[in-house]
């Protein structure tokens, strides 16, 4: 079955919208977005801490993981503060969300979430914003796939942005970049001081930046293929079949799918209910047909892989 999603119309098939359930779970609270802010920053904290007190290869190796994983924990959250589900108060939310998840990891909350609230209401279609990101035409072979995960290649709405904006001149260029992402330079200039004081500044590179890439980028990269992926070509065959949810280990919901990043079928249909509940989301949903269900991310890479070169599987079955 080929065609739009929907999401907001399956949503009401599985579950009626009215069900005294489901309404609870959409309640927010302040608490629970306060605490996994703090922990996701104390861990940081703890880590330089210990680099401080005890400088060393060894905790510095310890330290690159900590934050690694804790910026990756923070990017999650700062997706949760996309759809206004830290926070009551929207000005709170988005507050915290710019100030405590977005500005410190360098990115532009603003901008990614209207790309993002985009994604949400055209999943499935050509004209998804991450469509790139699930895309399996230009990752059915091996050498694409990798490309892709390694997280070096960039996204061709990048691209097309890059492209566009070649044209300009360098001034505005440089102007616009400052418009988007604004906050991040005193997010940055804050933490390379803390750096300087605690550390060495030059660590604000290996410790911050590094990890940023290898423990953030990367990560949600692969997530974020695994999310709607479908091993067949052409695209649109999978179209229908893009709500996943996945129950990964322990260890994958360190460092792939943090804050019930696994539900994620179950967030596209209900985006309102908050990380915390999500859990007791899907234990309430009736089997149903629009839902796939997946083990691990790294099993379902794995599965994925078997298949390649999926072009020429296509060719064989058609």
């Amino acid at each position: 079955m080929n065609g739009r999603l929907e999401p907001q119309r399956i949503a009401r098939q599985i579950l009626a919208g009215d069900d005294i359930r489901l309404r609870a779970l959409y309640r927010k609270s302040a608490t629970r977005a306060t605490l996994a802010l703090t922990r996701c920053w104390l861990w940081i904290a703890t880590a330089l801490l210990l680099c401080s007190l005890r400088p060393s290869f060894t905790t510095w190796v310890i330290a690159f993981f900590v934050i690694g994983t804790q910026q990756y924990a923070l990017s999650i959250l700062s997706h949760e503060g996309k759809h206004r589900n830290l926070f009551t108060s929207p000005r709170v939310n988005d507050l915290a969300a710019l100030w405590l998840t977005s500005a410190p990891l360098g990115t532009d909350f603003p901008g990614e979430r209207r790309v993002h609230l985009d994604h949400h209401s055209r999943l499935g279609d050509d004209d998804d914003p991450d469509r790139d990101l699930y895309r399996a035409e230009d990752k059915s072979e091996v050498a694409g796939l990798l490309s892709y995960l390694s997280g070096l290649t960039t996204l061709p709405g990048v691209r097309r942005r890059v492209t566009e904006t070649e044209r300009r001149p360098l001034a505005s260029r440089f102007a616009g970049l400052i418009r988007q992402r604004w906050p991040a330079i005193p997010a940055q200039l804050l933490i390379i001081v803390l750096f300087a004081l605690a550390l060495d500044w030059w660590l604000y590179f290996v410790l911050w930046v590094a990890p940023l890439f290898f423990m953030m980028l990367i990560p949600q990269r692969i997530r974020q293929f695994c999310e709607h992926a479908q091993p067949v070509v052409p695209d649109v065959d999978g179209d229908a079949r893009r709500l996943v949810t996945y129950r990964p280990g322990v260890i994958e919901r360190i460092f792939l799918a943090p804050f019930n990043m696994g539900y994620h079928a179950e967030h596209h249909l209900w985006p309102a209910v908050p990380w915390y509940r999500l859990p007791q989301l899907a234990e309430i949903l009736p089997p149903n047909d629009f839902i796939e269900k997946r083990g691990g991310y790294l099993r379902f890479l794995m599965d994925y892989s078997r298949r390649l070169p999926l072009g020429r599987l296509a060719g064989a079955s058609s």
